[in-house]
């Protein structure tokens, strides 16, 4: 994830962040590029397409999400943190695998035993002795 900021010093007004926003969350007023984050997918490519760096990145890191699944019962994955470190992404990595080690059933899938043990819980257990949380 990389959260843009805009250097208005920088920015001409030219557009070109507009057309490379998927999420529709840049519009240009009073000739500057002004960055709506209530739609904005964190994903950069306003700072890959801007050709005079006026976009930026302010903030980088990972979102982090467990349990999800795919087939007959599609299950969406819980997202646990954006913009992690990666000390914090190698900790739920960690947390993760003990987790399913001194839980998990026999062929249990790691999503099943998220809801077994209940969402508050696995994430509290997911996330002890991360940097941040």
């Amino acid at each position: 994830m990389v959260r843009p900021r805009i250097i208005p010093e920088r920015c001409d007004g030219c557009g070109v962040c507009i057309r490379a926003c998927r999420e529709a969350a840049i519009k240009i007023e009073e000739e500057l590029a002004e960055i709506d984050f209530s739609r904005c997918a964190n994903c950069g490519d306003c700072i890959r397409a801007c050709p005079e760096g006026a976009s930026v990145a302010d903030h980088e890191g990972y979102s982090v999400f467990v349990g999800g699944n795919v087939g007959r019962h599609p299950r969406l994955a819980i997202k646990l943190v954006d913009f992690a470190d990666e000390e914090t992404v190698m900790a739920v990595l960690e947390n993760s695998i003990r987790l399913i080690s001194e839980e998990g059933e026999r062929k249990e899938r790691f999503g099943h035993l998220i809801e077994r043990l209940g969402v508050g819980e696995a994430t509290r257990r997911l996330l002890r002795g991360t940097p941040r949380y």
